[in-house]
């Protein structure tokens, strides 16, 4: 029976007592430094710290990998890029910052959105799905690879697409999607920083919180 590889947990990274998970990390780092009395000097330092143990660990595989993610992201990258300096260029000098910052902030996301879309569909390129089958939950017996389907998922940076595995139960007629449980997306789409996000508990203390938590609860 083949197997199924997953992801495994990210390393913890710690600079001046904030710490920071190498997978998702900014998001729980920021939310570390409001509560710590909103010192964005240690988040600045400690995410370079974190990246620089990023860049140290990643290996033969994971390079090859990062530049099939870099190569497809190079064309959009480039696009955006223009649209930033155009949006940056059109704006008078009293216009510059203030809603230009939100404007900004929003390509940037789009930017993150697009990454997390071409490494999410990367993975699936590496095969060993074919042919392969994994113990069917419900009961117990082989459910088969069939093919590659869309999902549509919600994360902290915007939505994005990717194709990922479908298997089969015969024996109880189940259709499967391990990895969306190997990447803990929810039933209702949400990345878990996005699910973090709209907690009800934190609805009120981000406005995108908020939003988000309006839209998946009507």
């Amino acid at each position: 029976m083949g197997g199924r590889a997953g992801f495994g947990n990210g390393a913890l990274a710690s600079h001046r007592g904030v710490s920071v998970w190498k997978v998702g990390g900014k998001f729980a780092l920021l939310k570390e430094v409001w509560q710590k009395g909103g010192n964005f000097q240690a988040f600045t330092e400690a995410v370079m710290s974190t990246q620089q143990v990023i860049d140290e660990s990643v290996g033969a595989t994971q390079q090859s990998e990062a530049e099939r993610i870099f190569e497809r992201l190079g064309p959009f990258f480039d696009e955006e890029r223009m649209r930033i300096a155009r949006l940056l260029a059109s704006k008078p000098d009293s216009e510059l910052f203030g809603q230009t910052e939100y404007e900004l902030r929003d390509r940037v996301h789009h930017l993150g959105a697009k990454s997390l879309e071409a490494a999410a569909d990367e993975r699936q390129k590496k095969g060993g799905y074919e042919g392969a089958s994994l113990v069917c939950p419900h009961c117990q017996q082989d459910a088969r690879f069939v093919n590659r389907r869309p999902k549509r998922a919600t994360t902290l940076l915007g939505s994005i697409r990717f194709r990922r595995p479908y298997d089969h139960c015969a024996r109880c007629g189940r259709g499967l999607f391990p990895w969306d449980q190997t990447l803990g997306v929810d039933g209702r789409g949400f990345t878990p920083a996005a699910q973090e996000l709209v907690r009800p508990s934190n609805k009120w203390r981000c406005p995108m919180g908020a939003a988000a938590w309006r839209n998946s609860s009507a």
